[in-house]
């Protein structure tokens, strides 16, 4: 497989929480990231290449939980997940929930 990435991939283990047009917020979790993509791993629904979804990221800083909202497109669909490509950040709304 050619790798097409610009930016070097890493792994990660982030809770992430897709939504596509029309339909509601699902949880999943994102196995690795880089600057211009991420893979999402996800049980099959009915998502397309190319198709815009909206991407929230969960992560913790300390005691702080801070939310990432970023749009992307789906770049490709496999068994396990899809491949996205990140491309703008939404506006901006982080949110700081204390335990």
């Amino acid at each position: 497989m050619i790798e097409r990435r610009q930016s070097e991939r890493k792994q990660v283990a982030a809770l992430v929480y897709l939504c596509a047009a029309g339909q509601r917020f699902r949880r999943c979790k994102a196995s690795d990231l880089s600057a211009g993509g991420t893979f999402i791993e996800l049980e099959p629904f009915a998502l397309r290449r190319g198709r815009k979804v909206q991407l929230v990221f969960v992560l913790a800083a300390g005691a702080t939980i801070k939310l990432h909202r970023l749009q992307a497109v789906v770049a490709r669909v496999t068994r396990t997940g899809a491949g996205m490509s990140l491309h703008s950040k939404l506006p901006r709304r982080r949110v700081g929930i204390m335990p």
